[in-house]
Parts: C-alpha cells; structure tokens; sequence
C-alpha cells in the first residue's frame, strides 16, 4: 500500500509537470498494486488518476474507459455526482450527445441528493449544453435558466457571465426554429416547458438507462 501511494503521488506531480506517459505509467502502477492486493480505496484512486490523466490530454475514450471501471467502487453521493459529469463531459468532447445528456442527469440526481450546488451547477449546464447539440432547445433554455439560478444562489459572477450568454444563444435558437414544425430529434429529445414532473421523468429514465449502460 505504501508503494502504491508512492506511485500515486508521483503520478500526481508528473501531470502537473505535463509529463502524460510517465503520469500514466506511475498510476497504472498503483493500480496494479491495488488489484493484486484488492484494495479497492487504492484501486479507487487510481482509476480516477488515470481518468484524469487521459482526459487532461484529450484521449477521452479511454479517461470514460478508465472512470467506468471506477462506478461501482464510487461511496459518496457527491463523488458520484463528480464522476458522472466527468464522464458525461467526456462524452460531450467525444459528440456523444445522447450520452453526455444521461449522464449529465445522473450526476444532477447524486448532486441534488449530496445536497452540493456547485455539482447541481455543473450537471445543469452540461445537460444544457448535450440538449443544445441535440437542437432541443426549449429545454437547454431551461437548464441554463436553472444553472444560472444556481450561479446566482452560490455567487459565482464568472459563472453567471458565461451562463447568461449561453442562454440568450439558446433562446435566439429557440425564437428561429419553426414551432410548427419541429426536428425529429427535438421531438424525441424535447421535455414538456413549464412541467416539472416531466422534466423529472425524463431525467430519471435517463438515469435508469446509464445505470443499465455502466452496469
């Protein structure tokens, strides 16, 4: 265990020094270590350090690769709020739309239970940003109306700029999309505006089916 730290630690200061291969191979170690000795903390943390390390680097496959491994080994809700948007992120990254958007939900569901605005914040605008590419844009309005109530609430001024500006992009799309006619994907994408009960059907089957997805 106390190799495995050492390992651990010398990843730690070999991504911050820009140093991917030898920050992974450090990692990799702690983890193997942790799987010889099947200890999950240990196993835990690794996982996660080479998420990180990927992800710091763009190979976001492999960083959602690495956390997936990591799900069931999560003890927090808050931790688990983390880790959903971070994989959901990666999705984001990757064009995986769908993905980034139940994953976005899932770790909105752990932040609300944490009781943590900061990851309700973040799992907020992630879910906005996946509704946004998936043109449904009555409810990225929404979402980013409710990241931006939570920037507010938690007085994160940089945060409320950049959300302010998403959200006046999103409603410039909304007010130009045909309302007689809207996309396929919007149809099969869109929450009802101004029902709370739908928007929490939605996001809990979007929980559901990343729970079924990761296992």
């Amino acid at each position: 265990q106390v190799l495995g730290n050492l390992h651990s630690s010398m990843g730690n200061a070999q991504l911050e020094l820009g140093l991917m291969e030898a920050a992974l191979s450090s990692h990799q170690k702690d983890l193997k270590i942790a799987k010889e000795h099947n200890l999950v903390e240990s196993k835990s943390r690794a996982l996660d350090n080479i998420g990180r390390v990927y992800a710091r680097f763009g190979n976001f496959k492999q960083a959602v690769k690495a956390w997936e491994e990591k799900i069931p080994l999560v003890q927090t809700e808050l931790e688990r709020a983390w880790l959903f948007h971070e994989i959901g992120r990666c999705h984001l990254e990757l064009s995986h739309f769908r993905e980034a958007r139940g994953h976005g939900h899932t770790a909105l569901t752990a932040a609300r239970a944490s009781g943590d605005d900061e990851w309700q914040l973040n799992a907020f605008v992630l879910v906005a940003q996946a509704q946004m590419n998936l043109r449904d844009y009555k409810s990225a309005v929404k979402y980013f109306e409710d990241a931006l109530d939570k920037a507010t609430l938690i007085k994160d001024t940089a945060a409320e700029r950049a959300i302010a500006v998403a959200l006046e992009e999103a409603k410039s799309l909304l007010n130009k999309q045909p309302k007689e006619s809207p996309s396929e994907e919007t149809k099969k994408q869109s929450i009802i505006d101004g029902n709370p009960r739908e928007e929490e059907e939605e996001e809990k089957r979007d929980a559901e089916d990343m729970e079924k997805e990761t296992g």
